[in-house]
């Protein structure tokens, strides 16, 4: 597959952040990604200085997490003009909210005085112009389980108002090439949209990009666009619109109409086709978003696996969820469950994550009858998990099963599952005295051993005082001196870990 240029040749005004989040006290995973200041050696070794990834914006390197040996990628980002250094922390709060199995995962970031420090989960398989450029021509079978995937990442994305702008098969990684599994990757070029609004900043690849982004004034359907390209690309090994140079190439893009000139689209469904039309189709008011491009009778057309029971069977019975004995509250055990959610994501093993990203995406499949606001993938709903555990529980005991673990799991009360909260529920709990200490240096803003009512309060994302966050600061601050020492944090971790290792279902 032939390089492809990005470029980026106009700057606009910096995004909007996130609207703030609900009052309720939920506590989000991602609170934990945290940018830290001082060295990245305190986690973290570098195997070797090689680099093995150059994206948009810095160097890749492996690195070994001292908590648990596992191999992750660490990007080295040298930092530049004030100003777009704060642009870079903003997107990175924004980006450690894509909590998605097909989204590349962040685990720390580090700053000194020179250089950014991602780190995020390592992907050895390649990109995937590679694995086209080996495995071509691919079955439409397998090119609709990556599109899939892809579609389902970006509409999660455009649901938390992030557009992604440099879509193409360089940005997406094999995480497993026996079920085909992708990560997207590389978010330099993201930018937050609310909705109505119309972004303007020129950038992208060329063969990739939507003709709107080139007139200044687009929107989310820009994504849509590239994700038409790379499904052209699956299917033929080549872009729809070329050219000899820039000027030509995007000249082709604006005016010239999409074709399936080759022999080899014989091959492939009308379905295919049709979709593919509807997804470069240059009035972007008239092109799908990523919602209706899922709902596509292409992706229909292909039943789904089923869930393998064994592995399904074994995965749920390690739920950590609800019981009845629980002598916590409920808004000090959601702080509780955010710890065990951050600590079980250290412990679990990548090759086990492998399989619990297959049960997820097969559970996952926004059953017919859930309505529109909830319609998500990349998130399990009340529905979808009720009809995957009629594995589990008869009849008689599902509505009130169901409930109970939901309602226990949902740590961030988003009223879906999160993939952080699935992995975290499905983790056998052991080994956590190392993970309890990264918790609690997270929340240690000041590094002086002990987390203050403030910290705490700056943590949850309140700026007031108010009771709830009180109650759960004094169920903690045992001797009552108005801050938790780490004794008193462990021991209360350690006390909720061991309630969650006895529960029964």
């Amino acid at each position: 597959m032939q390089p492809y240029k990005r470029v980026c040749v106009q700057e606009s005004k910096n995004p909007s952040s996130f609207s703030e989040q609900d009052e309720k006290i939920g506590i989000d995973y991602s609170n934990f990604i945290q940018q830290m200041e001082g060295p990245y050696h305190q986690l973290y070794e570098p195997i070797d200085k090689q680099c093995i990834g150059a994206g948009g914006q810095g160097c890749v390197i492996k690195v070994k997490c001292k908590l648990n040996n596992e191999i992750r990628a660490m990007k080295v980002i040298k930092k530049t003009s004030e100003d777009k250094n704060e642009n870079f922390r903003k997107e990175f709060q924004n980006l450690k909210l894509l909590d998605h199995p097909n989204i590349l995962k962040l685990y720390h970031s580090f700053e000194d005085d020179q250089r950014f420090y991602i780190i995020s989960e390592l992907c050895e398989g390649g990109t995937l112009a590679q694995y086209i450029d080996d495995h071509y021509p691919l079955k439409e079978a397998e090119v609709l389980k990556i599109m899939k995937q892809l579609i389902s990442s970006i509409n999660f994305a455009h649901k938390k108002n992030i557009v992604h702008r440099d879509i193409k098969p360089d940005n997406i990684l094999i995480d497993d090439e026996v079920t085909t599994s992708i990560k997207l990757i590389d978010w330099g070029f993201s930018g937050m949209i609310q909705q109505q609004q119309k972004l303007s900043l020129k950038c992208g690849t060329i063969h990739f990009v939507a003709p709107e982004v080139m007139e200044e004034s687009y929107d989310q359907k820009c994504d849509i666009w590239s994700c038409g390209v790379v499904l052209y690309i699956l299917l033929c090994n080549d872009p729809p619109f070329q050219g000899t140079d820039s000027n030509e190439i995007l000249f082709n893009i604006k005016n010239q109409s999409i074709e399936f000139r080759y022999q080899s689209w014989k091959q492939y469904s009308t379905l295919v086709k049709d979709l593919l039309k509807r997804m470069l189709e240059k009035n972007p008011e008239l092109r799908p978003n990523a919602q209706q491009v899922l709902e596509d009778p292409w992706f229909e057309s292909h039943s789904s696996e089923q869930i393998p029971s064994q592995d399904f069977k074994e995965s749920m019975i390690q739920f950590n969820g609800y019981t009845e004995d629980q002598d916590n509250s409920l808004k000090q055990s959601r702080f509780l469950q955010a710890i065990v959610l951050f600590i079980a994501t250290e412990l679990v093993h990548k090759d086990d994550k492998k399989v619990l990203n297959r049960i997820f995406r097969k559970i996952d499949k926004d059953n017919n009858g859930i309505n529109d606001y909830m319609r998500q993938l990349g998130t399990i709903s009340k529905e979808e998990l009720k009809c995957a555990l009629q594995q589990i529980y008869s009849k008689n005991q599902l509505d009130d099963k169901v409930d109970k673990i939901f309602d226990f799991l949902d740590v961030n009360q988003s009223g879906s599952l999160d993939f952080s909260e699935f992995v975290a529920a499905t983790c056998k709990l052991s080994d956590v005295e190392e993970k309890i200490r990264v918790a609690f240096d997270v929340l240690d803003k000041n590094k002086d051993g002990c987390i203050t009512l403030d910290e705490l309060f700056k943590f949850i994302g309140r700026e007031d005082y108010d009771n709830d966050c009180k109650e759960i600061f004094n169920q903690f601050d045992q001797n009552g001196d108005d801050k938790i020492s780490f004794a008193e944090f462990s021991q209360a971790v350690q006390k909720y870990v061991n309630i969650c290792k006895q529960i029964q279902y």
